[in-house]
C-alpha cells in the first residue's frame, strides 16, 4: 500500500484487450525470440541431449501464395523454459523441416527468412506433425523523431512492440533523426520515442503486408517518478522491480529497478495515467495508480509488506523427486488486480489487420502486467524436487504442482497469515492413466483439425490441442474424474465423461453430430398478441452432444434456431412484465408455441399477538408447485399499525402456494392460498421459546448429526460437538426426541418459557450393536470400519452404517462423501473397501465431505456384520 491517495483503475476494452487476452492465452511467461535481421551471422551452439520420451516432429514453411519456402529457418521454443531454442533447422527445397529431440510438453515454433515477417504457431505436447507456417512478406516501417522545436532529434531511443512483435523491440535515431525497421510483421503497433526528460507514443500504428508506413514524431515534455520502497518496518528493498504502465493496460510498459536504498527514478514518462507494479521477493506485489502533469517530478513512498513463505518437495508414486515440476499458490484472491480501463488505449480508428492469437510472446517485465490477474506466485522445483514460494498474501489458498506425463497434484487447502513460513508442503505425482481416441463426422469418416479440451477434477484448468489428421488423439497424465469434448466449425460438439485410474489406458470414439436440426417458435402472451424482444435459450438434454443458444423473438412473436444436434431440448423463454416460461421439446417438426402470463400480486399482513407491536424482524417464504422458493423480509415490509404488509407481484394465476412466517421467538405460522383468488392474508405470530442442550452416545460421547425432534414436527441436527438449539417452541410442557441411526431417546419433560431459553438439555443414546453372533449364515462378517460404500457419478458414497458402531458414534453418517482413507485419495468403492479392513482395534483416519464441508473423523476398525 502507499502513504499517498489511489484510485482503482479499470477493465482493458480495446486492442490492448485483445492483445493482452492473447498472452495470457499462450503463456505470459514463454521464451521471447527476437526477429533478426536473416542476414546476421547465428552462432550454431550445440543442442542439448534429447529428453527422455523426446519426439521427432516434422512441418513445412510457406512463403507467398501458399509455395514451398526454401531456406528459411525454424527454432522451437519450450513454453516456460527461457534457455533458448529447444531445437531448430533450415527448410529444404520442398519447404519441409524436421525438429529431432522435441520434449514431450508444449512448444512454440518460429520461423524466419530473408525478406519476410517471422511467424509463430502453437505446438501440442502430443503432436508429431507441425502446423504450416506461412511467411509473409515484412513492411517497411520508418520515420523521423522531431524536437520541440521541429528541429531533428538525435540518438533517441525508440522502443517498438505490437500485435506481430514481441517482447518489445529497441532502435535508435540516426543524426537527422530518422529510424528505420525492415521485415515487420502486419498488424497493430506502438511506438515510444524518449530523450531524457521528453518523450512521445504514438499507438494504433496499422502495418500492411507490403506497404511502407513512415511516421513524423514530436517530442514533447514527460514526467518524472521517483521515491523508495520500503517495507512495513520501514527498511529499504534493493533489487526490486518497478513496472510502469499508461493508462493501464499499456503496450509499450517500463521497468526500472530500485538501488541499495531502495531508491527509484523512472524519467520520461509519458503524462496521464500510470499504473505502477512492485514486485519484490518476499513480499506481497502492490499497485498503485496515479496522474502525472506534464513536466512533473513526482515523491512517491510505496510500502510492501513481507508475505508468507511456502516450501516443500514434489515426488512422484515411488518417492523420487521430480525436478523441474511447475509450482503455484492458487489463492482465493488475485495477487494485483487489474479494473476497467477506457476504450481505445492503443488508437485505432482506421480498419485493423486480424489480430493473431499466436505470433506474439511475453517479456519478463509484461508478465508482470498481462498475467496480473494470476491468483498465486509460482516457480520451478530444483534437482532434490524441492521448491519455495515467497511472497504470498495472507489468506486461503492451496498449492498445485504440474510436470509434464503427470496428474496434477492439488495439496490441502490452508489460510496463511503474514509473513508466515510453512515448510512441510509434500506433494505427490501420479503418472495416471492415459486417453486416446479418434473423432468421427457422423457419417463415420475421421475428423481432423477438431479442437479438443479435456477438463479432469483434479487439473486447475483445461487442457486443449487439435486432432491429428486421422482424427487421433492422446492425453497422458489423466486421472480422476474426466470431461472430453470435441469442438468442431460450424457443428454441435461431442462430449464423453470417464473415469480414469492410476495406469488405465482408455480409448474412446467422439463422433461429432449432424448440424441439421432446427428449431421455430413463437412467443404470445395469454390474449394471444406476440411478444417482441422475449430472450429465448435453449439447452441440448443429450450430454454426450452439449448445445446452448440463445436468442430474441422478434416484432411478432417469431424465433428459430439452426444448427442443432438432434432433440430434446429444454427451452425457457423470459420477457419484462411476464413470468418465465420453460418447455422440453421432443420433436422438431412442429412450431413451438410459448404463451407467457403476467402475474399477479399478493398482500402478506402479519401480526404478533404476543407483543401487540409489528414485527419487524423474520422473513415471510411463498413456496409454490414450480420454481424457487421466494423470500420477502419482514424488515422491507410497510408498518400500519399492529401489521406489518410484505408484497409479491411474481405469483403465477390459479397455482396453490403455502406461505410460511418465521420470526425470532416466535412459533412458525403457514397458510395456503391459490394466487388471484384473494387480494391479501393475515397471518398471526405466537410467543415461542429456545431450548438448548447436546446428544451423547452411552459413553458420554457427542454424536454429531443427531436428529433433535419437537413438538408441531420442528426439528435440527446438531453440530461437531453434538449441540442443538431448537426454537419456535409453543410455551408449556414438552419433550423431546433424539434419533441416531436407529438408536432413540427421549429429553424426559420440559418446561418452555415464552421468549425464553431452556439450557442445558442433555439427551443420552442408548448403547445397541446387533451381535455379530445373531447374524444369518448369509451375512458377511468382516473387520474394519464398520461402515457400507458405493460407487456413484460423484465418487465414493457412505451407503449405510452399521447403528451403535465406532463409526456412527464419532459422526460417520450414511450419505457422506469418502474422499480419502489414511490420506489416500479413493476413486472406486472397491478400493475404499480394501482400505477400510483392518485388525481390529487399529484406527483409521477418514476424509469425508458433507454438504460441502470437509470432516476428518479418526474411527477405530472392528468385527461387524456388512450392513
Amino acid at each position: 500500500m502507499s502513504r499517498g491517495s489511489t484510485r482503482r483503475p479499470g477493465l482493458a476494452g480495446s486492442a490492448a484487450g485483445l492483445l493482452a487476452a492473447a498472452l495470457v492465452f499462450w503463456g505470459a511467461r514463454a521464451p521471447s525470440p527476437r526477429p533478426a535481421p536473416a542476414s546476421a551471422p547465428r552462432s550454431e551452439a550445440p543442442l542439448p541431449p534429447a529428453p527422455p520420451g523426446a519426439r521427432t516432429v516434422r512441418g513445412v514453411v510457406l512463403g507467398v501464395g501458399g509455395a514451398p519456402l526454401a531456406g528459411a529457418r525454424v527454432e522451437a521454443w519450450s513454453v516456460g523454459v527461457d534457455e533458448g531454442p529447444a531445437a531448430s533447422a533450415e527448410t529444404g527445397a520442398d519447404g519441409g523441416y524436421v525438429l529431432r529431440g522435441i520434449a514431450p510438453r508444449p512448444h512454440r515454433l518460429v520461423a524466419r527468412a530473408a525478406g519476410h515477417a517471422p511467424a509463430m504457431a502453437p505446438l501440442g505436447e502430443g503432436l508429431d506433425r507441425a502446423p504450416p507456417l506461412a511467411l509473409a512478406p515484412g513492411a517497411l516501417l520508418a520515420g523521423q523523431v522531431l524536437q520541440g522545436d521541429g528541429a531533428p532529434a538525435a540518438n533517441v531511443e525508440l522502443t517498438l512492440v505490437g500485435s506481430g512483435l514481441w517482447p518489445a523491440e529497441t532502435l535508435r535515431t540516426d543524426a537527422d533523426g530518422r529510424f528505420l525497421r525492415p521485415d515487420v510483421p502486419p498488424g497493430v503497433y506502438a511506438l515510444r520515442a524518449r530523450r531524457d526528460e521528453r518523450v512521445v507514443v504514438r499507438t494504433g500504428i496499422v502495418v500492411r503486408a507490403g506497404t511502407p508506413t513512415e511516421l513524423s514524431l514530436r517530442l514533447g515534455p514527460g514526467a518524472r517518478l521517483e521515491g523508495v520502497l520500503v517495507d512495513e518496518r520501514g527498511e529499504a528493498i534493493a533489487g526490486a522491480e518497478l513496472s510502469l504502465a499508461e493508462g493501464g493496460l499499456s503496450p509499450l510498459p517500463r521497468r526500472v529497478v530500485t538501488d541499495d536504498a531502495g531508491r527509484f527514478v523512472a524519467s520520461g514518462l509519458l503524462p496521464g495515467s500510470q499504473r505502477v507494479q512492485v514486485r519484490a521477493a518476499g513480499h506481497v506485489p502492490l499497485m498503485e495508480v496515479l496522474t502525472l502533469q506534464a513536466g512533473e517530478i513526482r515523491e512517491l513512498v510505496l510500502v510492501a509488506s513481507r508475505g508468507a513463505e511456502v516450501a516443500g518437495v514434489v515426488r512422484d508414486a515411488r518417492d523420487r523427486p521430480v525436478a523441474g515440476a511447475r509450482v503455484r499458490w492458487a489463492g482465493a484472491e488475485p495477487l494485483l488486480e487489474l479494473g476497467p480501463e477506457p476504450v481505445g488505449a492503443l488508437g485505432v480508428t482506421a480498419e485493423v489487420p486480424p489480430l493473431p492469437l499466436f505470433g506474439v510472446v511475453a517479456s519478463e517485465s509484461w508478465a508482470a502486467i498481462a498475467g496480473a490477474r494470476d491468483a498465486g506466485a509460482e516457480t520451478r522445483t530444483d534437482a532434490a524436487g524441492r521448491f519455495v514460494l515467497e511472497g504470498l498474501p495472507p489468506g486461503p489458498g492451496e498449492v498445485i504442482a504440474e510436470a509434464p506425463g503427470y496428474a496434477p497434484a492439488i495439496g490441502p487447502g490452508r489460510r496463511l497469515r503474514a509473513a508466515e513460513r510453512v515448510g512441510d508442503v509434500a506433494l505427490v505425482l501420479s503418472r495416471g492413466g492415459e486417453v486416446s481416441g479418434r473423432v468421427l463426422d457422423a457419417a463415420g469418416f475421421p475428423a481432423d483439425g477438431v479442437l479438443l479440451e479435456l477438463r479432469a477434477e483434479r487439473e486447475p484448468r483445461p487442457r486443449t490441442r487439435s486432432a491429428n489428421d486421422d482424427g487421433t488423439f492422446t492425453f497422458t497424465g489423466v486421472l480422476g474424474r474426466t470431461t472430453i469434448t470435441a469442438r468442431a466449425a460450424a457443428l454441435p460438439p461431442a462430449r464423453e465423461r470417464v473415469l480414469v485410474a492410476e495406469g488405465e489406458r482408455l480409448e474412446l470414439e467422439l463422433r461429432l453430430p449432424d448440424a441439421l436440426a432446427s428449431l421455430a417458435g413463437r412467443v404470445l402472451d395469454a390474449e394471444g398478441d406476440p411478444v417482441g424482444l422475449a430472450h429465448v435459450a435453449l439447452e441440448a438434454e443429450d450430454p454426450r452432444t452439449p448445445a446452448r443458444r440463445t436468442g430474441v423473438s422478434e416484432a411478432d412473436g417469431t424465433f428459430a434456431f439452426d444448427g442443432l444436434p438432434g432433440a430434446p431440448w429444454r427451452v425457457r423463454v423470459e420477457a419484462r412484465g411476464f413470468l418465465a416460461e420453460e418447455r422440453r421439446v421432443t420433436e422438431a417438426d412442429d412450431a413451438l408455441v410459448v404463451r407467457l402470463a403476467r402475474p399477479v400480486a399478493l398482500r402478506i399482513a402479519v401480526r404478533d399477538a404476543w407483543s401487540g407491536d409489528a414485527p419487524r424482524t423474520g422473513r415471510v417464504v411463498l413456496r409454490g408447485d414450480e420454481g424457487s422458493p421466494e423470500s420477502l423480509p419482514l424488515g422491507e415490509g410497510t408498518a400500519e399499525g399492529p401489521l406489518t404488509r410484505v408484497r409479491s407481484t411474481t405469483l403465477r394465476a390459479g397455482a396453490r402456494y403455502v406461505i410460511e412466517v418465521e420470526a425470532p421467538r416466535r412459533q412458525p405460522v403457514d397458510a395456503v392460498v391459490v394466487a388471484g383468488d384473494v387480494d391479501e392474508v393475515l397471518l398471526t405470530l405466537e410467543a415461542a421459546g429456545v431450548v438448548e442442550g447436546s446428544v451423547v452416545d452411552v459413553l458420554g460421547a457427542v454424536v454429531e448429526g443427531a436428529r433433535v425432534v419437537g413438538p408441531g414436527e420442528l426439528s435440527t441436527t446438531t453440530d461437531a460437538n453434538g449441540a442443538f438449539r431448537l426454537e419456535g417452541l409453543a410455551p408449556g410442557q414438552i419433550s423431546l426426541e433424539a434419533e441416531a441411526g436407529e438408536l432413540r431417546a427421549a429429553s424426559g419433560p420440559l418446561r418452555v418459557d415464552p421468549e425464553g431459553l431452556t439450557p442445558g438439555v442433555r439427551i443420552a443414546l442408548p448403547e445397541r450393536v446387533a451381535p455379530v453372533e445373531d447374524a444369518d449364515a448369509e451375512t458377511e462378517i468382516v473387520s474394519g470400519v464398520a461402515i457400507a460404500v458405493e460407487t456413484d457419478d460423484a465418487g465414493v458414497r457412505v451407503r449405510a452404517v452399521v447403528p451403535g458402531s465406532q463409526a456412527a458414534r464419532r459422526g460417520v453418517r450414511s450419505g457422506d462423501r469418502l474422499l480419502q482413507v489414511d490420506g489416500e485419495p479413493v476413486v472406486v468403492a472397491a478400493q475404499a473397501r480394501s482400505l477400510l479392513r483392518g485388525a481390529p482395534g487399529t484406527e483409521v483416519a477418514l476424509q469425508i465431505a458433507r454438504r460441502g464441508r470437509a470432516l476428518r473423523r479418526v474411527v477405530r476398525r472392528e468385527r461387524h456384520a456388512v450392513p
